[in-house]
């Protein structure tokens, strides 16, 4: 198993899991994921926008996906906002998220040393709650709910 950046040919995986973790926690039942999005949002990323790594045996088997964008209060600062982790089923419990979570890291550092952006966030939505990101060299800063409709 190695962990390698996404490219191109990656885009499937990322759309077939973006949609299973967005079906899974967010979306409406009215509401229509589109593929053109997912398509831009993804290239962008992978072009520079931000970090995209894939955990793959003779297929991806996880990703972990991260977006750079202008910080909400201040609106100066960039930062990589961790926007998918995802791990396959059948390979979760053998070290893939924590070898894709490792790498992430390395690669945000680049970022960060490169003053490309100034702040690294994870967001842990279900099931990623029970997951020690401490130990991943982060800090809890706030917890969000959504509202139940």
């Amino acid at each position: 198993m190695i962990i390698r950046k996404a490219n191109k040919f990656d885009l499937p995986y990322f759309v077939q899991i973006a949609k299973t973790v967005q079906e899974m926690n967010f979306v409406h039942d009215d509401a229509v994921l589109i593929d053109k999005h997912f398509n831009v949002l993804f290239n962008t990323i992978i072009n520079g926008g931000g970090i995209a790594l894939i955990a793959e045996s003779e297929q991806p088997v996880g990703m972990v996906v991260g977006v750079i964008g202008e910080n909400v209060w201040m609106p100066q600062l960039f930062q990589l906002s961790q926007i998918l982790f995802y791990v396959d089923e059948e390979w979760r419990n053998t070290r893939v998220g924590h070898k894709l979570l490792t790498e992430y890291n390395v690669q945000s550092q680049i970022l960060l040393d490169a003053d490309r952006v100034n702040m690294c966030v994870i967001h842990a939505s279900e099931p990623l709650h029970d997951i020690n990101f401490d130990k991943f060299g982060y800090k809890m800063v706030e917890k969000i709910w959504q509202l139940e409709n």
